[in-house]
């Protein structure tokens, strides 16, 4: 991920939608963000807007504070699902 920001030379970013989903694999629950992010250079001009999938965990809450914390697990991944149309040839 930081060698993308680099390359794009991002000084900032904006996340501008986000939803949260579960897909459940055999018996394990993975916990999925999917989300659009869009990206500063340093005079604030916009360098694009780009969609985001993100495997992530939860690892401690605190419900006195009301404060949670997340780690990305896996920041390019993909969802299990396959797409119901196949990749080929259509006639």
């Amino acid at each position: 991920m930081f060698k993308e920001l680099d390359s794009m030379k991002v000084k900032a970013a904006k996340v501008n939608s986000l939803n949260v989903y579960k897909e459940f694999y055999k018996k394990d629950t993975l916990d999925y963000a999917k989300f659009n992010v869009e990206y500063f250079d340093d005079k604030n001009k916009s360098l694009g807007s780009f969609e985001k999938n993100a495997q992530y965990i939860l690892l401690s809450t605190s419900k006195m504070k009301k404060e949670f914390k997340f780690y990305f697990l896996d920041f390019y991944s993909k969802p299990l699902t396959k797409d119901s149309t196949s990749v080929g040839v259509t006639k």
